[in-house]
């Protein structure tokens, strides 16, 4: 069943700016428990650093403001 709905959850998960924090090091993606995987792995997270999510912004977007002002406490 996981395989049938992984795209989809995917693509939710990854179109909700709720699951995302950014920091310095680029930004991580957080998937809910059973989204991708068992419970056992708990709220799995995909961190991708900004030279990889680079091609995919504005290009006029500065992104070293956005990791700095977007900061965890």
């Amino acid at each position: 069943m996981l395989g049938e709905n992984i795209d989809s959850t995917v693509r939710e998960t990854l179109s909700d700016p709720t699951s995302w924090t950014m920091t310095r090091e680029g930004l991580t993606i957080k998937f809910g428990q059973y989204a991708i995987g068992p419970y056992a792995i708990d709220m799995p997270e995909a961190q991708i650093p900004w030279s990889d999510v680079k091609a995919y912004l504005a290009p006029d977007l500065p992104t070293r403001n956005i990791a700095r002002s977007s900061l965890r406490p």
